[in-house]
């Protein structure tokens, strides 16, 4: 396990610490430029990055992990003229309103009967992707629907949050 900040991980045994010279997001954007497509993963702390973007500093495409304060983030990335979303769980690379289908439960069930618990690949878009191992496809290349409503996509997110029925982890992806 790895995070900037120690108390997310000190209930998993860690190992030892190790110092690392930072650099911002804007001042990767100012030596490489500006990215086609910016994935985000920096273990709960993705809005040192997302919220330092502007209207002018933005790719077209953007993914990170949902938390907490996703509803903040959300409202940032509108106001920086994001317009589409989708929440894709990153276990399964489903979209929220695409968890539990018919057809994944039907397999799950086969895999299970087969002696698995889970399954260690998914297809998705003839690509195959390690389950829990890997980003998943591209955002223009994911599951479901784009949203053209941040706050009908929030809405649903916390309606399943509350519900429980969301489990796994997720990534939004806005363009």
């Amino acid at each position: 396990s790895s995070s900037v900040d120690a108390s997310r991980i000190s209930s998993r045994n860690p190992i030892g610490s190790h110092i690392v010279t930072g650099v911002t997001i804007r001042k990767l954007i100012k030596t490489y430029g500006l990215p086609y497509y910016l994935k985000v993963d920096i273990e709960g702390a993705d809005r040192l990055c997302i919220l330092p973007l502007t209207s002018d500093i933005r790719p077209t495409y953007l993914s990170f992990e949902v938390g907490d304060d996703i509803e903040e983030l959300v409202n940032h990335l509108v106001s920086i003229g994001f317009t589409k979303f989708k929440m894709i769980n990153q276990c399964n690379f489903r979209a929220l309103e695409n968890q539990r289908k018919l057809i994944d439960r039907i397999c799950h069930k086969i895999i299970y009967i087969l002696g698995y618990q889970h399954a260690q690949y998914v297809r998705r878009n003839s690509r195959f992707f390690r389950v829990e191992k890997s980003a998943g496809p591209a955002p223009w290349e994911s599951d479901g629907k784009w949203w053209s409503s941040a706050k009908d996509l929030l809405s649903k997110w916390t309606k399943a949050k509350d519900v429980n029925k969301q489990g796994g982890w997720y990534d939004l992806h806005a363009m």
